[in-house]
């Protein structure tokens, strides 16, 4: 597994507010997960999403050679990353009978060597 996954992360500001409320800057933080191997390979997340109803809360997918998938998208008042990924996210990823298994310190530690996108 030399190279089971690519990460891509993308960072959007957007401005929200309400008619009740002065706009307050959001930053919406995506990673997406591009499978470079030639093999599926099985996907588990959880907390990936901050919108998410109990429901939602755990992603598990199969992706395919050259599928890529959403492993993280959550919007933050702060422009700071590591503030905006919940403390209890997981992400899994099996492939051949090995598994990696990244919490939210380790799933940082892999962003930093993701390539990004404005």
């Amino acid at each position: 597994m030399n190279r089971l996954f690519s990460l891509f992360c993308f960072l959007m500001v957007a401005v929200c507010g309400s008619a009740h409320a002065s706009p307050q800057r959001a930053y919406a933080f995506g990673v997406d997960l591009h499978n470079a191997c030639g093999y599926p390979i099985q996907v588990k997340a959880i907390h990936h999403f901050d919108r998410e109803s109990l429901d939602d809360a755990k992603m598990d997918q199969r992706i395919e050679p050259g599928e890529t998938t959403w492993v993280l998208s959550v919007e933050h008042i702060s422009s700071n990353i590591r503030r905006a990924i919940p403390d209890n996210y997981h992400l899994e990823i099996i492939a051949n009978s090995s598994i990696i298994s990244l919490d939210k310190t380790k799933f940082l530690e892999v962003l930093k060597k993701a390539k990004y996108r404005k």
